[in-house]
């Protein structure tokens, strides 16, 4: 049997990795707290190093294995200086007992915090880098040991920027590893974010550098040329879910008889939902990791096509739902494109809707998500997900779900939890 080209031991139990990718950032746009706006300017601008890892099919859902260093402090490990793409090949990256707030690295999407990171490139093959990344993470109070060994995939260097001419400045005074003229330009286009920016940040512009050589990642998509054409494209794209909105629901289950909606609470009785009848619970062997964190799993369809999940977490490194949802979205920027986005309120509580589009390998599905604030810095996730043409038609139905959502307040919630017993 071929060795694989990249695995994971997790638990003790070796696991053969469907996709690995390096990517390095430019972020132009900074947020300064001290004049409450975006900073735009290269000598400001940060620089990310970001590793992630697809274990297997579930990876990108809530809670499963999907290891991911968002921002790895390669700078530090350089000695100040931003590596060339060969030096960056021989390096290691330790994290020592002092420096842990240097990485940002996770298990997965809502999942533990990766700790004690050590990171070493071996090497390039052709376009890949060959990575040894040890770290571990808690689990249920175990100290659990995590293993990643092979060959990532670089993607290249990224930035979007406000104006077409400012990416090659803020590439080489941002990050500066390598001259331009050793790389490949690829422009990916224009973006428009919506009129819920400021004019000045509404369109943004976006340039991937690789290696001489090397083709422009699958994980990019090249997009509007013009201002106009980005503009057009997401006209058509808020077009097409508000004509969701008016095509018929699909069949319900055919195994299931009608009948009244029935209120699910998850396993600590702290929220609820009001399921429908066509809805029920999946099986604990079919969504164990929900099953473990007590949540709530359900499943609609013959086949199931549409799958509902709800949980909640700890925000830890996040004092606010804003930059809770942020980093649950860059952690995903690869598979993930927001299709629409926007501040709602749920059983009383602060809450951010999103629409999103999924795609992890040739398979592509749309997401709807809620990120709820809870009390004691928590967040109630809830997670629609379907099929694209299941969801088009099912988008009402599942706004309508989310809006019966019931956050239980503390004495509620204990005088429940003794009623069950």
């Amino acid at each position: 049997m071929p060795k694989p080209r990249a695995s994971v031991k997790i638990k003790g139990a070796l696991r053969e990795v469907r996709r690995a990718r390096f990517e390095i950032q430019v972020l132009s746009e900074i947020w300064d707290a001290s004049i409450n706006s975006h900073r735009y300017a290269p000598d400001r601008a940060e620089v990310i190093y970001d590793l992630e890892v697809d274990v297997d099919e579930r990876s990108g859902g809530d809670g499963a294995p999907a290891p991911h260093i968002q921002s790895m402090p390669v700078l530090r490990a350089a000695g100040g200086r931003h590596p060339s793409l060969e030096e960056l090949g021989t390096l290691m990256v330790d994290e020592a007992d002092d420096d842990s707030h240097d990485w940002d690295a996770w298990f997965g999407n809502d999942a533990p915090e990766l700790s004690g990171n050590r990171v070493r490139f071996l090497g390039w093959k052709g376009n890949a880098l060959r990575v040894r990344w040890e770290a571990h993470y808690e689990d249920r109070g175990r100290r659990r040991p995590f293993l990643f060994e092979g060959l990532v995939d670089f993607t290249g260097v990224h930035v979007s920027v406000r104006s077409a001419r400012d990416a090659d400045v803020f590439v080489k005074r941002a990050w500066g590893g390598q001259p331009l003229k050793t790389l490949d330009r690829h422009v990916l286009g224009w973006t428009d974010r919506g009129d819920d920016v400021s004019a000045d940040r509404r369109f943004s512009f976006s340039v991937v550098y690789s290696r001489k050589g090397a083709p422009l990642s699958d994980q990019y998509h090249v997009g509007a040329r013009t201002k106009a054409a980005a503009a057009a494209e997401r006209k058509a794209d808020s077009a097409r879910f508000e004509a969701a909105a008016v095509l018929r629901e699909t069949a319900p289950a055919p195994w299931l008889e009608p009948g009244p909606p029935k209120r699910v609470f998850d396993a600590l009785k702290s929220f609820s939902i009001e399921a429908p009848w066509d809805w029920e619970a999946t099986p604990p062997d079919g969504d164990p990791l929900v099953t473990k964190l007590g949540g709530i799993s359900l499943r609609r369809g013959a086949p199931v096509n549409e799958t509902f999940k709800a949980m909640t977490f700890e925000m830890k490194a996040a004092d606010t739902i804003g930059e809770y949802v942020d980093t649950s979205l860059g952690a995903w920027a690869s598979i993930w494109k927001v299709e629409d986005r926007g501040a709602v309120e749920l059983s009383g509580a602060k809450a951010e809707r999103f629409v999103i589009e999924q795609t992890i390998g040739p398979s592509t599905t749309r997401l709807l998500k809620y990120f709820v604030a809870a009390l004691g810095k928590k967040v109630i996730v809830m997670t629609f997900m379907a099929s694209p043409k299941a969801f088009l038609a099912r988008l009402t139905s599942y706004d309508a779900i989310a809006r019966t959502l019931v956050i239980a307040l503390p004495s509620n919630r204990a005088a429940k939890s003794r009623a069950g017993r």
